[in-house]
């Protein structure tokens, strides 16, 4: 079932199947990848996708949130981010503590002001970020990127499936995006 939701297979609505054979999954190369390769050989797939995830969604502002552990991969993404659309600001926060990422994104987005792209490359993300979300901080343009392989043990993905406000999730096995769009069907998407 994953591989045949890889090609776009049972996927009915036509924005998910677009986003999956055309942005997630698209072969095609982009003129910033072989210096980009250079910098970050790793994780390559994973920051492609970012590439191209920048390029279709064209995002107003990306938010990275990491810790002491994922510093470089916060890098690589800042880098992939900024190469595919430069006048994105993005902004790298690094946390501390759980309670601490809580009080951050407060700071950096007052209750008037929505999400844009928010990039969790960090190990500990408190199930508190949720309601945070679901408290008006995100509308129709929203999109949320966390690493899967990061957050098993803590559940945090599981929870994202049953967020009212999650729309549309993507579940790629070690990454996972969500949408926020309340015009879409909640729909969870393995791929």
């Amino acid at each position: 079932m994953r591989f045949l939701h890889r090609h776009g297979f049972g996927i009915q609505s036509p924005w998910a199947y677009s986003l999956v054979t055309g942005v997630l999954f698209c072969k095609s190369s982009y003129y910033a990848f072989d210096e980009l390769k250079r910098k970050f050989p790793k994780n390559q797939k994973h920051n492609k996708q970012l590439f191209r995830l920048v390029n279709a969604l064209k995002p107003t502002e990306a938010i990275i949130i990491t810790d002491e552990k994922n510093i470089q991969v916060a890098e690589a993404a800042k880098a992939y981010i900024s190469a595919a659309n430069n006048t994105v600001p993005v902004t790298t926060v690094n946390t501390v503590d759980e309670s601490s990422i809580i009080d951050t994104l407060n700071q950096i987005f007052p209750i008037q002001r929505k999400i844009s792209m928010l990039y969790f490359c960090t190990s500990n993300v408190p199930k508190s970020v949720l309601q945070w979300l679901g408290d008006g901080h995100t509308d129709d343009k929203s999109v949320l990127i966390t690493d899967k392989s990061k957050l098993r043990k803590s559940g945090f993905w599981k929870q994202v499936l049953v967020e009212p406000s999650a729309t549309a999730t993507f579940d790629l096995g070690s990454r996972g995006i969500v949408f926020f769009d309340p015009k879409r069907i909640k729909q969870n998407y393995k791929l």
